[in-house]
Order: structure tokens, then C-alpha cells, then sequence
């Protein structure tokens, strides 16, 4: 397949990853389409590019996050429901990967969850209450299904909450931050006492999903200050 499919797979992971539109989804249908045995450290690669993206492009919102408690709290008790469920679906998750009809299914709940990205009212990330944090872990959980989008689900969820559209878009990601780090760490555990296969086109992949992480967040940025989130419910 060359480079091409390394560098395809690299700008799908970057796109997805951080629009609502499920980067597990799209990387598991497009590995069937390319009729390629799934490579899970190459995947593993392409998250840690656009992990990079994302502590680039939040620099600043993660320094100012670390001197303010409140916040900070809030953000360990997203990580830690998170966590929780998903360790405990870790089973039943893994039996998404497996059906086409599963991730179909999950693609259509992603779009009915984007339908309701609307704001109620208008409050910043600050007065969020642990009771939304907890709200909020329990919506990315339902994240962790191939389909459904992290991002389209947090960031409906803390609209719906009445989190000022802004805040909302930084708070999402903020929260995303610990629990996609511990996810990759978690995961490659497995390639510690191995040697796993780096060559040219992982190593492109890894830098084409980060710039392509780092331009999907611009547009996002950009479509919720606008009220426009659901649009992305017609492509679900």
C-alpha cells in the first residue's frame, strides 16, 4: 500500500479525532476498506500525534486550568467516571470494533446527540459544579463507542448545561486531555517488552495527524462559536 495509506490514515486520525464525527469509527470502517490487519501500534501513533496538537493548540488554557482548583477538581472527576466505565466496558466495547452494523448504529446516535447542540443560557467554565463534572464524565464514557464523537458528545452536554460556547469548547478538550494521555499509556503497555515496527510512513502518519489535528481544532473552534455544531449531524 506505500506511504499513501500511512499519510491517509494520518489525515482521517487528524480530522476526526477532534470534529464530532468519531475517529475510532472512521479508522475502523476505512482499515476494512483498505482490507489492511488493524495495527495497533500504528494506531497508537496516530492518537499520539494529535495529542500533541492538542497541548499545543490549549498551551495556554492548560497552564491557566492548573493555577485554578476549582477547575482542576472539576477536571479529575470527569477523568476519573470516565476511567472508571470505561475500564469496566472495556469488554463490551471491544465488541463495536467487530460489527459494522454496531458502528453504523453508533454513527446515528453521534448525529441525534449533534441535533442537540444548542445553548440554554449563558455561564462560564468556572461555575461548573461537580454535579456537572460527574454529568459530563458519564458523557464521554458514552464516548469510547466506536461512532460517537468525544468531542460532539462534551461539548453538547456542557451546551445543554448552559456553559458559554467558548468555555465549552475549551472545557471539552481540557477534560479530554488526562483521559486520552492515560488511554494511550494504557494501551501501550503492550509494546514495552517488544519492538514494535517504526518505519517511514509511521513516522509520517504520526506528523500529518498533528497537523491535521491542529487545523481540525481551528475549524471546530470556529463552528461552535457560531452555534453551528449540528451541522456535523448530517455527515453522522
Amino acid at each position: 500500500m506505500g506511504n499513501f495509506y500511512y499519510v491517509f490514515l494520518g489525515a482521517v486520525q487528524g480530522i476526526t479525532e477532534f470534529l464530532p464525527v468519531s475517529s475510532s469509527g472512521h479508522l475502523a470502517v476505512l482499515s476494512r476498506l483498505f482490507k489492511a490487519k488493524p495495527d495497533v501500534f500504528f494506531f497508537l501513533t496516530l492518537h499520539l500525534g494529535t495529542v500533541f496538537s492538542l497541548l499545543v493548540f490549549f498551551y495556554r488554557d492548560i497552564t491557566a486550568s492548573l493555577r485554578d482548583r476549582k477547575v482542576l477538581l472539576n477536571i479529575v472527576i470527569v477523568t476519573f467516571v470516565t476511567g472508571g466505565l470505561g475500564f469496566l466496558s472495556k469488554d463490551i466495547i471491544e465488541t463495536f470494533f467487530a460489527s459494522s452494523q454496531k458502528i453504523g448504529a453508533a454513527f446515528l446516535l453521534n448525529a441525534f446527540i449533534l441535533f442537540f447542540a444548542r445553548q440554554k443560557k449563558q455561564r462560564p467554565m468556572a461555575d461548573l459544579r461537580w454535579q456537572d463534572a460527574l454529568f459530563l464524565g458519564l458523557a464521554q464514557t458514552l464516548a469510547i463507542i466506536p461512532g460517537i464523537s468525544r468531542s460532539g458528545t462534551t461539548i453538547t452536554a456542557l451546551l445543554r448545561l448552559g456553559v458559554k460556547k467558548e468555555d465549552a469548547f475549551k472545557f471539552s478538550f481540557l477534560a479530554a486531555i488526562p483521559i486520552i494521555i492515560a488511554a494511550f499509556l494504557f494501551e501501550l503497555k503492550d509494546f514495552w517488552h517488544s519492538a514494535p515496527v517504526v518505519n517511514s510512513g509511521v513516522i509520517l502518519g504520526f506528523f500529518i495527524s498533528f497537523i491535521f489535528g491542529l487545523a481540525s481544532l481551528c475549524v471546530l473552534s470556529f463552528f461552535v462559536k457560531k452555534s453551528r455544531l449540528y451541522l456535523f449531524g448530517y455527515y453522522s
